[in-house]
């Protein structure tokens, strides 16, 4: 079996069905553990995904890999999410709004690379994000291009 071919063979298969619901096939994967086969799913949407989510995934592409002829031999099938850390789509940022957030970036911000808080505004050219340093509540102003990356930050309030 060719796993790269199967792998973006399956890529084809399940991405209609996944979009036509609302779903990002963000990744796919075929590995061999212990010997077994394992398929892994990773789904992304816009909203927040719930077990249900995963569930209704894992039903609507069971049929669809069942009927898939290359997979010749057992597998398990992993249907997961990018979980609460998720990585930011810095396109899209003004989906984030109001979100905590972990921003990486390039050119140091008060001498810190990473700064995470709300944030709190979106313009074209650049975000604010209020973040509190030593107790305190700041706010600062980012270029979108001085950002490297980011990714979803866990709120415990």
């Amino acid at each position: 079996m060719d796993e790269i071919k199967v792998v973006n063979e399956l890529k084809e298969l399940l991405l209609p069905p996944l979009k036509e619901k609302g779903y990002e096939l963000y990744d796919l994967r075929l590995s061999r553990k212990k010997g077994s086969l394992r398929l892994e799913v990773i789904v992304d949407k816009e909203t927040p995904i719930s077990l249900d989510d995963i569930v209704m995934v894992s039903n609507l592409v069971d049929p669809l890999l069942d009927a898939y002829q290359k997979l010749d031999e057992p597998y398990v099938l992993d249907v997961s999410s990018l979980g609460i850390e998720k990585p930011l789509k810095l396109e899209k940022l003004e989906n984030y709004l109001n979100k905590k957030v972990a921003l990486h970036l390039i050119d140091p911000f008060e001498g810190m690379n990473e700064l995470e808080g709300i944030l709190s505004e979106i313009k074209e050219e650049e975000i604010e994000l209020k973040y509190i340093v030593k107790g305190r509540s700041k706010k600062a102003r980012i270029a979108r291009k001085n950002i490297d990356r980011g990714h979803l930050a866990v709120d415990f309030n």
